[in-house]
C-alpha cells in the first residue's frame, strides 16, 4: 500500500449540493412564494464562479438531475416516477407548482454547460429528484430508480459522473453505487445531517477548535471525508458572527496542513440567495484556502481527483 507524499499531503475539497427548489420539495412554500428563483439562482452561481475563477480553486458541483434539465425532460420521466409510492409522495408539491404554471427555481438546464465551460470543476451526482432516503417507504428499489434516471441524464448530457452526494446527507444503500461506476460518495457528519439535532448543530458551529478530517480508508465505494458545512446565515444560524465561522474554518485549514488531513468545505449555492452576506463569507473562506495553496500547505482537489489519488495509492483492487 502506498502513502501520500510527505511534502504536500494535506488536501482541500469544495463541494456544492446543487438542487434549486428540489432540495426542499416537501416544503409547501416551494410551490408559492420563495426567494429561490431562476434569476436569483443565476446570480448566485455567477457569483460563485467569479470567486472560484479569482482564486483558481476547483470545485465539485453535485447536481440533482431533474434540476439541471428542462421541464419537458421531467415530464418524460414523470409517469415512471409517479408509479413509485415514495416518489409520488415526494413529488406532490412540485406537481402542484407545475400545475399552477410556476416553474421558477425548479429547472436550470444551462448549469451543466456553465460548469463545463470553466474547465476545472467536477460535475457529480446529487441524485435525480433529491428523494431523501430516510423517508418512509423508500427502499433500495427506490434508490435504483433514482440512479437509473441519473444514468439516462448522464448519457443525454455526455457527463462523466464519478462521485455522489446523498440528498440531505441521508446515506443508505451506498454499496449499489459500485454498480453505476461511482468511485466515491461524500460521507456524513451527523452534526450536519438533516436529521441531526439543531441545538448540537449550532453548538458545533461555535466550535472554533474544529479539526480537519482524516483521509479515507480503503473501501469501495470510497467514503470521502464529510467535511465542514459553511454556516448558512439564515434563521437561528444568523446569530453566529461571521468572524466566529471564519476562525473555526481557519482552524480546520491549519489542522489539515499540520497533520496532512483533509479540509472539505461544502454548501448549497442557493444559500447565497437565502442568507444575507453569504457570498462574502464564502469568498473569505476561499481566500484562506488560496493563501495556503500559494504557500504549498495544501492542495485543492475535486472529489473525483481525491478518489483517483487514493485509488492509485491503494492499487488495482480499488476502481
Amino acid at each position: 500500500m502506498g502513502t501520500y507524499d510527505q511534502a504536500r499531503n494535506a488536501r482541500f475539497i469544495l463541494s456544492f449540493d446543487c438542487e434549486g427548489k428540489w432540495g426542499m420539495a416537501d416544503d409547501p412554500a416551494m410551490a408559492s412564494t420563495n426567494p429561490i428563483g431562476d434569476d436569483s439562482l443565476s446570480k448566485a452561481y455567477t457569483r460563485i464562479f467569479e470567486i472560484l475563477d479569482r482564486y483558481e480553486i476547483p470545485a465539485t458541483f453535485a447536481l440533482v438531475g431533474v434540476f439541471a434539465s428542462e421541464y419537458e425532460e421531467y415530464v418524460e420521466s414523470r409517469d415512471q416516477l409517479l408509479e413509485s409510492k415514495p416518489h409520488s409522495e415526494w413529488l406532490k408539491i412540485p406537481e402542484q407548482s407545475f400545475a399552477a404554471g410556476v416553474m421558477d427555481g425548479w429547472f436550470y438546464p444551462e448549469l451543466v454547460d456553465n460548469i463545463r465551460s470553466k474547465g476545472m470543476h467536477e460535475i457529480a451526482s446529487h441524485s435525480y429528484s433529491h428523494l431523501p432516503l430516510h423517508n418512509s417507504d423508500v427502499t433500495k428499489h427506490s434508490f435504483l430508480t433514482e440512479l437509473n434516471f441519473v444514468k439516462q441524464w448522464k448519457e443525454k448530457n455526455s457527463v462523466d459522473l464519478s462521485t455522489f452526494i446523498f440528498p440531505r446527507n441521508q446515506i443508505r444503500y451506498q454499496e449499489v453505487l459500485n454498480d453505476f461506476d461511482y468511485l466515491g460518495y461524500r460521507q456524513c457528519d451527523i452534526q450536519n445531517a438533516a436529521y441531526g439535532s439543531r441545538l448540537k448543530t449550532l453548538q458545533d458551529e461555535c466550535n472554533i477548535l474544529k479539526k480537519s478530517d482524516v483521509h479515507s480508508t480503503n473501501m469501495e465505494p470510497i467514503a470521502i471525508p464529510p467535511g465542514t458545512f459553511l454556516n448558512w446565515r439564515h434563521g437561528p444560524r444568523r446569530v453566529i458572527p461571521e468572524r466566529l465561522t471564519l476562525k473555526r474554518w481557519s482552524n480546520v485549514l491549519r489542522h489539515a496542513a499540520a497533520t496532512g488531513g483533509v479540509a472539505h468545505l461544502w454548501l448549497h449555492p442557493h444559500n447565497l440567495v437565502t442568507a444575507k452576506g453569504q457570498d462574502h463569507l464564502f469568498e473569505c473562506a476561499i481566500s484562506m484556502v488560496a493563501a495556503m495553496n500559494n504557500t504549498e500547505q495544501l492542495v485543492p482537489v475535486t472529489q473525483k481527483q481525491y478518489c483517483e489519488e487514493l485509488s492509485t495509492i491503494w492499487g488495482p483492487n480499488v476502481h
